[in-house]
């Protein structure tokens, strides 16, 4: 049986004068119902950090979500001399949280916002080179009226798509990782990819006819990556279709997928877990 991978959340966030952080739905709905839709659909757990600076209570979808076994709340305690004002100290919490995660389960927790860019507060980051994929207006997610029951229950009748396509970026990271020629090693999964997200589509658009098309951008960190070749392209994935994505380049109802190098702030770790494989951020377009 395959180990349960988890997500460390934040509320979705956008900065305003350098550390100050803004959510957008308010304090009294930290997270957006689609964001928590999506963190529960395609992860097996959730962790959404306490911390002793500020913290939301109360909110049903996260009780209902605890209470199910999906969510689970690590506390975290804040030097409050780090954060000029309170909202930072989420973001402090998520890294100490993902710290301790991975120093206990190693390659089975990743760090997720919703967010164009990924964020990370100085105290606790550490400059890095990354892998950078955009899978744009790709991945499905229910819309506005399905319940958070209506998407556990679809996990557990169509969990073999969601676990073919977490294996293959899995795969597409180890070809990555392993490889000294990056170009050849990504032609290699690119296309194990565009089927497993032709397949999730499939299984999706049998139980919602109506669905949002999501974006997302994962940071493959891979050590010692500025000894490879830096890769810059821009693959169209054929969704609706079997053929291979040669063929699919500019068919109907197609996604995108690109693939960079690009420096990287990512959470500081002990040097034993440096080599900690995703950082996801969920937006709903990419441009």
């Amino acid at each position: 049986m395959a180990s349960k991978r988890g997500l460390v959340i934040v509320p979705p966030f956008f900065l305003k004068g350098g550390e100050s952080m803004l959510f957008p739905g308010g304090e009294d709905r930290p997270f957006p119902l689609a964001d928590l839709r999506r963190y529960t659909l395609y992860w097996d757990r959730l962790e959404f950090p306490k911390n002793n600076v500020v913290d939301f209570e109360g909110y049903p979808e996260v009780d209902y979500l605890q209470e199910t076994g999906v969510l689970q709340r690590t506390e975290v305690i804040i030097d409050r001399q780090q954060v000029p004002n309170p909202y930072p100290a989420y973001l402090l919490a998520q890294a100490e949280a993902f710290r301790r995660l991975e120093s206990e389960q190693p390659g089975l927790w990743a760090i997720g916002q919703s967010a164009r860019d990924f964020v990370v507060p100085h105290a606790a980051a550490t400059q890095t080179r990354a892998v950078e994929l955009e899978l744009i207006e790709a991945l499905p997610i229910p819309p506005d009226n399905v319940s958070l029951p209506e998407v556990l229950e679809f996990k557990s009748r169509r969990g073999s798509e969601l676990l073919a396509l977490r294996a293959t970026l899995d795969e597409l990271y180890l070809e990555l990782a392993g490889s000294a020629d990056i170009p050849r090693a990504k032609t290699a999964a690119i296309d194990r990819v565009a089927r497993s997200i032709a397949d999730l589509n499939s299984a999706a658009k049998e139980s919602w006819p109506a669905r949002i098309k999501s974006s997302v951008k994962i940071e493959l960190n891979i050590p010692e990556i500025s000894a490879k070749a830096a890769v810059g392209c821009a693959i169209t994935l054929g969704l609706g279709v079997p053929a291979s994505v040669g063929a699919a380049v500019g068919a109907a109802a197609a996604a995108s997928l690109k693939i960079n190098v690009r420096d990287f702030f990512a959470p500081k770790l002990p040097a034993e877990l440096r080599d900690f494989a995703y950082v996801y951020h969920h937006v709903r377009e990419l441009r």
